[in-house]
Order: C-alpha cells, then sequence, then structure tokens
C-alpha cells in the first residue's frame, strides 16, 4: 500500500532528477551560446584584420571545418 509519505519521498526525487537535467541542459546551451558569440564577433571584423592566432579566428575556424564534415557526410548518404 503506496502512504502519503511515499508519495513526498518520490516527489522529492523526482524534483532532484529534473533539476539535474535542467542543470545539464542549461549549461550545455550557454556552452554553444559563448560559441556563437565568439563566432559572431569574429564575422563582423574584416578577414584582413583577423590575426590567424586569434582565439576568435580559431573558433570560427573549427566550426567551419565541422560544418564541412557534416555536410560532406550528409551528402554521400542516400
Amino acid at each position: 500500500m503506496v502512504t502519503p509519505k511515499d508519495c513526498i519521498n518520490y516527489s522529492k526525487l523526482e524534483l532532484k532528477v529534473l533539476d539535474n537535467l535542467l542543470e545539464g541542459f542549461l549549461s550545455t546551451v550557454q556552452e554553444r551560446l559563448v560559441v556563437k558569440l565568439c563566432v559572431s564577433r569574429s564575422l563582423l571584423m574584416s578577414s584582413d584584420r583577423i590575426k590567424p592566432r586569434s582565439e576568435y579566428w580559431a573558433v570560427s575556424q573549427k566550426l567551419n571545418e565541422s560544418q564541412n564534415k557534416g555536410k560532406s557526410t550528409s551528402a554521400s548518404q542516400p
């Protein structure tokens, strides 16, 4: 038989699980937002002023490479 005490314990467990999921989701969103902001800033600058060793340049180059790999992989699939 389920008692009210069992329901309270179960709801606390569910809230903890949901809290952990939400925390993980928010940290992922925050990481992606930071990368997008860096890339946006580098794209606004003219390419002749971007230093090849700049952190923004490195991030945008890495994203371009990963996008190109994704396109070639999806293009080869039927």
